[in-house]
């Protein structure tokens, strides 16, 4: 009977846990998803700013630096017979404008004469674009075309990387029928990502650079990789002077649970958490005081406040029928002197177990002061079947011997049985009638002891 009240608070339990546990995941997931939402949009919006900075970045001082090549172009083709000293002058003048020059080379008939600065690019001298297929594309498109063209990024012959800028030269402006050569500005492509400030972006975001056919046909990748061009936060176009790239600003700081855009589902399952704990804590205390209140301290049965409450809930039941037994430890008083209180509660225990054992699941032992326990057993009021019981109980305790330092303590029962309704209506009367009968019953076996002696 104990049991199946203790099952029941702990389904309920459960399924108040379940139910809050379930509409917590659904109020945090749906708040989380339109934080998400929000937070996301922000995010990419103050991302694309960002790349858009960095493109503008981009065309402004690559343009500037490819143009220096059309300059030195137009100079040449009014002048195609110079000689390097006045070559010497002008690209030197022009240098000096260009943030992320390299070299400046001029190449009549597509052979290099003539480079700037000529420390370091040594290499570079002499070379025929005839005799290299990977840079005579571009210079015939550049002769093709009549305008300037963007090659690159190009492994240099004299090592490094670079963006090459390849301007045609023509004896007969602005007919630009004459073919007299081509001449090249080379930027330093390492330089130019490090102040486009590409290096210097926060820990996560990364920036890619791919070359573009047009602007829906890719073509090779020349700073970071392929895949950061699949799902990127941002992109942007960026148009230049003979050639067109795509930018792509990848975040991977949001990958963790613990990111800012996970936030409201951390606040929101800790809040959900410490308001479960809560309750659960709230509810123990309660059941541990309503526990204390109706259950006997000593031996942890019900109390006298739970049996009457219990009874009076059978009483109300149509049809009911049940029986009760008073049930005393004779002797207590010489216990308690003979071996100390603490005996007397040892022995007290040991009483109230060996019932508990004895008797049917449905049936309920309780202690309502002193040495008197009280058995309500519900369903039961046959004399004969009351009888089993009773004589059940005593071999049950006899079988149970209590010793104290070697010596066994005596334990023996007085049991008084009431019926209900038989015996009384009411709970009152129901009570005396079985105590009535256990101070008979103890009477009865003082007698027989008597006697016996």
């Amino acid at each position: 009977m104990q049991d199946s009240s203790v099952t029941l608070t702990r389904i309920g339990m459960l399924v108040f846990g379940l139910i809050f546990g379930l509409l917590s995941l659904i109020t945090v997931e749906y708040l989380q998803s339109i934080y998400g939402r929000d937070y996301l949009t922000e995010e990419r919006r103050l991302l694309t700013q960002q790349l858009a900075l960095i493109r503008a970045n981009i065309e402004a001082k690559v343009n500037a630096d490819i143009m220096l090549a059309d300059n030195l172009a137009t100079m040449l083709s009014f002048n195609p017979n110079a000689g390097k000293e006045t070559w010497q002058q002008m690209v030197t003048h022009l240098a000096l404008k260009g943030e992320h020059i390299r070299s400046i080379s001029i190449a009549p008939n597509d052979v290099i004469a003539f480079i700037y600065p000529l420390e370091g690019n040594e290499a570079a001298m002499g070379l025929d674009f005839r005799e290299r297929p990977d840079q005579f594309s571009v210079v015939s498109n550049a002769r093709y075309w009549r305008r300037l063209e963007l090659d690159g990024p190009v492994n240099l012959v004299q090592g490094g990387v670079g963006l090459i800028a390849r301007a045609p030269v023509f004896f007969d402006p602005p007919h630009n029928q004459q073919y007299w050569g081509v001449c090249s500005v080379v930027i330093d492509l390492d330089l130019l990502i490090e102040h486009l400030g590409a290096k210097e972006l926060p820990e996560g975001l990364s920036l890619a650079v791919r070359r573009m056919v047009s602007a829906d046909v890719p073509a090779a990748v020349f700073v970071g990789s392929a895949e950061d061009f699949a799902d990127p936060s941002a992109k942007e176009l960026v148009y230049l002077q003979g050639g067109l790239w795509q930018l792509a600003l990848v975040d991977k700081r949001h990958s963790s649970v613990f990111s800012p855009d996970h936030r409201v589902r951390i606040v929101g399952y800790s809040m959900a958490l410490l308001i479960l704990m809560s309750f659960l804590l709230v509810v123990n205390a309660y059941r541990m005081a309503h526990k204390v209140s109706l259950h006997d301290s000593l031996t942890g049965l019900p109390n006298r406040r739970f049996v009457l409450s219990l009874l009076e809930r059978l009483a109300s039941a149509n049809n009911s029928c049940f029986t009760v037994v008073n049930v005393d430890l004779n002797d207590f008083k010489q216990i308690n002197d003979q071996y100390g209180h603490g005996i007397g509660d040892q022995a007290l225990r040991h009483v109230a177990s060996a019932m508990c054992s004895a008797l049917r699941g449905s049936d309920m032992v309780s202690r309502i002061g002193g040495d008197e326990f009280l058995l309500v057993l519900p369903r039961l009021s046959g004399a004969a079947e009351i009888a089993a019981v009773l004589e059940k109980l005593r071999r049950e305790v006899n079988a149970r011997p209590m010793t104290v330092e070697g010596q066994t303590v005596p334990l023996a029962l007085s049991m008084g049985v009431a019926c209900y309704p038989e015996d009384g209506r009411d709970i009152s009367t129901l009570l005396l009638a079985a105590d009535k009968a256990m101070y008979a019953d103890k009477a009865k076996t003082k007698q027989e002891r008597e006697c016996a002696v």
